[in-house]
């Protein structure tokens, strides 16, 4: 009898030890689904062709995004971006686990969001004050919006802080993806190409073609006042098939559709980017460079690719003016880009934003634009 209490009461101190440490340790899985819908108004003045003194408004922009966390150290994410044009490839934006090793280590593996820019990683519609991205993001002459494939990445420090990411994987070439509701953003090399009576162009059936790459960001941070980071993506070579077009007499009749014939150009793609951010209280600096190396591997030389921007906002109550004056040079054609508006936050769900832009390219006309947009969240 003494031998069997013995054991109920060893039985009973097990027991309640596992609750105990069971109970500290309990851990209870979430689950968030938020979304968003955004409607944009272009205005655009000077554009020539069939774009002349075009305006239009559409849904620009809807999205879900569904996180899961499993576990303390395991989390899944989804989000689907809706755009005009875009075919569910496009749209399906990021599928991916995480998985934190330590307070220094994460994996993640999946699709998901390319690391190499902040601007990028906040690329939806409620967390960036003016309603058009960077020309560096949006036309994704650098880098791909997003790579299926793995991702190590983490952070040491507190008020000194180093985070980085180091990334390999396949994606699909978005390169000059139409946006906006009359269709300009994203044809502006083409549009100012053509001005400048550029014969060559990349064709349309090299979108949603596939390839391959790796790329890693640095980023050292002072206090969360001042950051510097450094960038590189190396795809692999691949096919780029071009479109020859033949250059009217009359500008006006400029088009991409008087293709005569074509070639495919074999590149070899090295870019090579550079971030700072500076904050203080409600005021926010940052800007970026970007250089992309472009070898051809068959015979029709070499360019370079250049682009940069710098952001200037402030918040003031639930306004945010800002301004923003970008450079791109893409092989040999130049043009600035000049922003300006404000974003305005009366509650957490909704968000009104309107800017004026202004496009100065070295050969042809000069383009502005009003656009403005509604995001409700939910």
């Amino acid at each position: 009898m003494k031998f069997s209490h013995i054991l109920n009461i060893a039985a009973l101190c097990i027991i309640l030890s596992s609750s105990s440490v069971f109970s500290q340790s309990f851990f209870e899985p979430t689950t968030n689904i938020t979304g968003y819908i955004t409607t944009e108004i272009n205005a655009f003045n000077d554009l020539e062709g069939h774009y002349s003194n075009e305006v239009a408004s559409s849904i620009s922009e809807s999205g879900i995004l569904v996180s899961h966390r499993a576990s303390e150290k395991f989390t899944i994410k989804g989000v689907l971006v809706y755009r005009p044009q875009f075919n569910f490839d496009q749209i399906f934006n990021e599928a991916y686990g995480k998985y934190e090793i330590n307070s220094f280590t994460n994996v993640q593996v999946g699709r998901f969001l390319v690391p190499l820019s902040y601007v990028n990683t906040y690329y939806y519609a409620p967390v960036n004050s003016s309603t058009t991205l960077p020309l560096i993001v949006s036309n994704n002459e650098f880098y791909p919006l997003n790579t299926d494939g793995v991702s190590v990445n983490g952070k040491v420090g507190e008020k000194i802080s180093l985070s980085y990411h180091v990334f390999a994987g396949g994606y699909r070439n978005i390169t000059y993806l139409t946006t906006g509701a009359i269709g300009f953003f994203g044809h502006e090399q083409e549009y100012f190409g053509l001005q400048a009576e550029r014969e060559y162009f990349i064709d349309e059936s090299f979108r949603g073609t596939y390839n391959s790459g790796y790329g890693a960001n640095v980023t050292l941070s002072l206090n969360n006042i001042f950051d510097f980071g450094f960038s590189f993506f190396d795809p692999n070579a691949q096919y780029i098939p071009m479109s020859i077009i033949e250059i009217s007499e009359d500008e006006d009749e400029h088009s991409l559709d008087e293709v005569s014939y074509g070639y495919t150009n074999r590149v070899d793609q090295f870019s090579l980017g550079f971030q700072s951010k500076f904050s203080l209280n409600n005021t926010t600096l940052s800007g970026e460079y970007w250089l992309s190396d472009n070898s051809s591997l068959n015979g029709h030389g070499k360019t370079n690719t250049e682009g940069f921007f710098v952001n200037l906002n402030h918040l003031i109550n639930n306004f945010t003016p800002f301004v923003r004056y970008e450079e791109q040079l893409s092989d040999d054609i130049e043009y600035t880009r000049l922003t300006s508006g404000i974003n305005y936050k009366p509650t957490f769900e909704t968000t009104v934003k309107a800017e004026y832009m202004l496009y100065n390219p070295e050969v042809g006309n000069i383009v502005s634009a009003f656009v403005a947009s509604i995001t409700y969240s939910f």
